[in-house]
């Protein structure tokens, strides 16, 4: 084994951690839209493994995609039951009653879906079956089903037997050779993430060997188009590296994350559906990009990681939440679509068949992320809204983000609790894109961090409740377009993490884009009761153009940041100007 890099941080287990604010509501939305019965039915969830019903007319677009991706809809509705548990009862008597049709419904050899020859490569098969075998572990951490468990070990069987035949050099030739390599071996890489899930509760060596055999296989950056199997498979690398120390799986992928942010990332701060394509996003692969650099920074405790994973969550993944709860896709990113114009995000659709079920996954796996634990205390990283108890030494700390209005006004609020212990050290992240303004711990001013410092270190001392409140001043900015070959001298604005929008159509209205008119730009809160910061607006000065016919005198067009689709139904929005 090689010299580790040992992770610098700690991940709290997700009954540690109760989200709070935005991050909750976000959650408790999609834990509804999977409670919905209109496409939600086990029958239908468990299509692609029973093929005792027909989802065709519930999805004509897709026609039949649920039963030629095998176990794909059933993996990842059961991996976000299992998810959402601990933040909504326990596990619903729905998500129980899918378990019990997939037990039922595995083969002998621990596949799921009709029979194929091993020496084969069935890239829907093997795609759709590692989202199950990610979900059957994890169920079985949750609920103690000894059946779960002997599911995931002959699924994982299967895969061993299968892999042989994926990874011969012949093969692999033939794949590139027909320009589909790339699109095929992420659908197989990508159940790395399963494989760890399952030696976390059964660590077996063959489980690791053959991991580490799949994860020596991960194509690069430049061969890869799927966003998301791709993503998925770095995310299992990574988790393979906290299981086994081994560190070409970091160093790798820290690589690949490089690439991506040189080649792949769109102005939003996430990621298009087909690197190779940005024309259309996809919820999933918001969720892989995301989670992939949160734990990258728990690896490494590099901050850009975590700058980058707070940008694509408050911009990218949430805009890709629907009011209704589910995730989907919007069409029409960077290319025209009707009289949409490129760096416009056009027509969302909600994809219940995989985003709006990776999208609980990743919202449950981001609250974990919220405090971590290392040696130097414990870390606040996100400013999302949770709580937290936190075994220490002789006691616990309780962490509480009230109060949240981050970014706007920019106000944090920490109440931090010492039950049984003397003192608690925490080391707040400062995110570079907002300056902090002023930080009180009990009404006393804190000495200032140094220029450009990644966090705040904070003492606590004395046992009881203390209040740590951070005041930064977010302000509207421009930054230049990551791709001026293609979209010119265009610039998103952001404020704070959050990247801005309009549904307005830019070829019928005429603004400038300066400083004297950033610094103008203060936002407007919303005057619905218990608004979110998500749900500001702006307003940029802007006249109709010249060619252009309005019965009203446009005096300015409203900005809002692309996460308030989950709160508004935006069917348009335009985040390049």
């Amino acid at each position: 084994m090689q010299p580790t890099l040992q992770a610098k941080t700690q991940l709290l287990a997700s009954t540690q951690v109760k989200p709070t604010g935005e991050l909750a509501e976000r959650i408790r939305r999609t834990a509804v839209r999977l409670g919905q019965d209109d496409v939600y039915r086990p029958e239908w969830i468990a299509s692609d493994i029973t093929f005792a019903y027909d989802p065709t007319p519930f999805h004509d677009w897709y026609t039949g995609h649920e039963w030629t991706w095998f176990a794909d809809v059933s993996g990842r509705y059961l991996n976000a039951v299992v998810s959402l548990a601990p933040h909504s009862g326990g596990l619903t008597p729905k998500g129980k009653e899918v378990a019990e049709l997939v037990f039922r419904n595995q083969a002998t050899d621990g596949h799921f879906g009709p029979e194929r020859s091993l020496e084969s490569c069935d890239r829907s098969q093997v795609s759709g079956t590692a989202w199950m075998l990610l979900a059957l572990p994890r169920y079985y951490a949750l609920t103690g089903d000894e059946r779960a468990l002997q599911a995931a070990r002959r699924l994982a069987d299967w895969y061993a037997a299968i892999t042989p035949y994926w990874l011969r050099p012949e093969i692999r030739g033939e794949q590139l050779e027909k320009g589909s390599y790339a699109l095929v071996f992420s659908n197989f890489t990508h159940c790395l993430d399963g494989l760890a899930a399952l030696y976390e509760v059964d660590p077996q060596p063959r489980y690791a060997e053959l991991a580490l055999q799949i994860a020596r296989s991960v194509r690069s950056f430049d061969t890869e188009i799927h966003s998301h199997h791709f993503l998925a498979s770095l995310r299992g690398m990574l988790d393979w590296h906290l299981l086994t120390g081994e560190r070409f799986l970091v160093d790798r992928v820290a690589q690949e994350w490089g690439f991506i942010m040189e080649k792949g990332l769109l102005d939003t701060g996430g990621v298009p559906e087909a690197f190779n394509n940005p024309k259309t996003d996809e919820g999933c692969s918001e969720v892989d990009w995301v989670l992939v650099n949160l734990k990258l920074h728990q690896i490494t405790g590099r901050y850009e990681y975590l700058e980058a994973a707070e940008r694509a969550i408050h911009s990218h993944f949430f805009m890709n939440q629907a009011p209704g709860g589910g995730f989907g896709t919007w069409n029409g990113f960077h290319g025209q679509v009707g009289p949409m114009p490129p760096g416009s995000a056009g027509r969302f659709v909600e994809a219940f068949w995989c985003c709006s079920m990776h999208g609980p996954y990743g919202l449950a796996e981001v609250a974990r992320h919220v405090y971590t634990t290392g040696a130097d205390g414990i870390h606040v990283n996100l400013f999302l809204g949770a709580s937290a108890d936190i075994p220490v030494p002789g006691g616990h700390v309780r962490l509480l983000q009230t109060g949240m209005q981050y970014p706007f006004p920019g106000t944090v609020d920490l109440e931090v609790e010492l039950q049984g212990t003397p003192e608690a050290q925490l080391q707040v992240r400062l995110p570079h894109h907002t300056p902090l303004k002023n930080a009180t711990l009990d009404g006393l001013d804190l000495p200032p961090a140094p220029r450009g410092a990644d966090t705040l270190p904070v003492a606590v001392r004395n046992a009881g409740r203390h209040v740590l409140r951070l005041q930064f001043a977010p302000s509207v900015r421009a930054e230049p377009c990551r791709r001026p070959d293609v979209f010119g001298e265009r610039r998103s604005l952001w404020y704070g993490p959050m990247a801005l929008g309009t549904n307005a159509c830019p070829a019928h209205i005429v603004y400038r884009i300066d400083d004297a008119t950033l610094a103008a730009m203060t936002p407007t809160p919303c005057n619905r009761e218990g608004a979110f910061p998500s749900e500001i607006e702006f307003a940029l000065p802007a006249g109709d153009a010249p060619d252009f016919a309005h019965t009203r005198d446009r005096r300015h067009i409203t900005l809002y940041p692309l996460a308030a689709h989950g709160f508004r139904k935006l069917s348009y929005l335009v985040y390049l100007f």
